[in-house]
C-alpha cells in the first residue's frame, strides 16, 4: 500500500508542477504577443471567471 501511495502522490505531485509551468508559459506568450493594454485585460478576466467557479464548486 505504502508503494501505491507513494507513486500516485508523485504523479499528482509531478502533473501540478507541470500544469504550473504551463500556466507559466501561457502567460509569458499572452504578455508578449498582446501587450498590456485593455484588449489583454478584457481577456485575462473573461478566462478568470470560469476558471474561478471551477475552483470554487469543484
Amino acid at each position: 500500500m505504502d508503494r501505491t501511495f507513494l507513486k500516485s502522490s508523485s504523479i499528482v505531485t509531478i502533473m501540478t508542477f507541470l500544469s504550473r509551468i504551463l500556466g507559466l508559459v501561457r502567460d509569458y506568450f499572452v504578455a508578449r504577443y498582446f501587450g498590456a493594454n485593455d484588449l489583454t485585460d478584457a481577456f485575462l478576466v473573461a478566462f478568470r471567471i470560469p476558471n474561478f467557479l471551477r475552483r470554487l464548486f469543484g
